[in-house]
């Protein structure tokens, strides 16, 4: 027998509240459902892990594939810069927080006053 997602059962695995999938099934935002039982849908979890696999990102939303962002000019030494929200990450040329490259530049971070420097690296093209 074929195990179907009902609208609870899906907004526990998607970790959201049911009102929340009558919404986006209303906006559109929810692929068909596999079968109607009585007047309520169902999908098979093999259709979600499908939808899932195939949406954008949530929230801070990253570059499409290929797509870099342009970097901020750095601001004068004495000011600090807002931190993106994210992990920050070093990849061995570049540093970036939530997924965006930083800029050189002093960047503020933590309730204590801590200062992240990230300075250009030698062997990087000044820029005008």
């Amino acid at each position: 027998m074929t195990d179907y997602l009902d609208s609870a059962a899906l907004a526990a695995r998607l970790g959201i509240k049911p009102a929340s999938i009558h919404r986006m099934r209303s906006r559109g935002d929810l692929p068909e459902p596999d079968r109607v039982i009585g007047r309520s849908p169902a999908w098979l979890p093999a259709t979600i892990d499908r939808w899932q696999a195939s949406r954008p990102g949530h929230g801070w939303r990253k570059a499409d594939v290929g797509e870099v962002p342009a970097p901020t000019p750095a601001k004068p030494v004495d000011e600090l810069l807002p931190l993106p929200p994210g992990d920050i990450r070093f990849d061995g040329t570049t540093i970036s927080a939530g997924g965006m490259p930083l800029a050189p530049g002093r960047y503020a971070f933590g309730n204590a006053g801590g200062v992240l420097t990230v300075e250009p690296h030698e062997d990087d093209e000044p820029t005008e």
